[in-house]
């Protein structure tokens, strides 16, 4: 059994209870571990990350003058720009959903896996209601062939242009050339 689905969430037994009583009777299927919520508009503007991993695409696609304006929340263990005081929202062990409420994301990527299932659901469940136009992405880098299709599908709902060019090709260009080199 991994390590995080062992742990404590570490909320009061009221919101736990609360949170329970939000989840009834939804029911959530297998799209709550791909993308939930509105898609059509504009890119993300308010970003939330779960995920160091993605926090670092996230900064690689948008440089760090874009970063420091449009990420407003981060998990613990990302690695941030200068003296970014991005606020930290959650950990192995933690998610804070009033304070990603309150930071009112329109964007949270997560990674699979990694969170226990039963806190992306409370996660989503809470969104929907409290900012109908935020939505969750979930983007898997377990292996090295997923990275290349996590800057794309992050680059594009960050509305990044020329993902493919910049980044996707110089990176399987350089696999090839490690495995070649084997």
């Amino acid at each position: 059994m991994p390590y995080w689905s062992t742990v404590n969430v570490g909320l009061s037994k009221r919101s736990v209870s609360l949170t329970l009583l939000m989840v009834m009777g939804i029911t959530l299927s297998k799209s709550v571990f791909s993308d939930v919520g509105p898609t059509a508009g504009r890119g993300c503007q308010r970003i939330i990350s779960l995920s160091p991993a993605i926090t670092q695409v996230v900064l690689d696609l948008v440089g760090e003058e874009q970063f420091e304006k449009r990420v407003v929340g981060v998990s613990s263990y990302s690695r941030l720009p200068g003296k970014s005081r991005i606020p930290e929202v959650a950990s192995l062990n933690s998610i804070q959903f009033e304070k990603i409420i309150s930071l009112r994301p329109d964007c949270v990527f997560e990674a699979p896996g990694v969170l226990q299932s039963d806190r992306i659901r409370v996660l989503v469940s809470t969104l929907s209601r409290s900012s109908p136009n935020s939505r969750l992405l979930s983007v898997s880098m377990d292996r090295l062939n997923d990275i290349p299709l996590a800057y794309q599908k992050i680059g594009s709902q960050l509305e990044v242009p020329d993902v493919d060019r910049k980044w996707v090709v110089p990176f399987n260009e350089r696999l090839k050339s490690l495995f070649g080199a084997l």
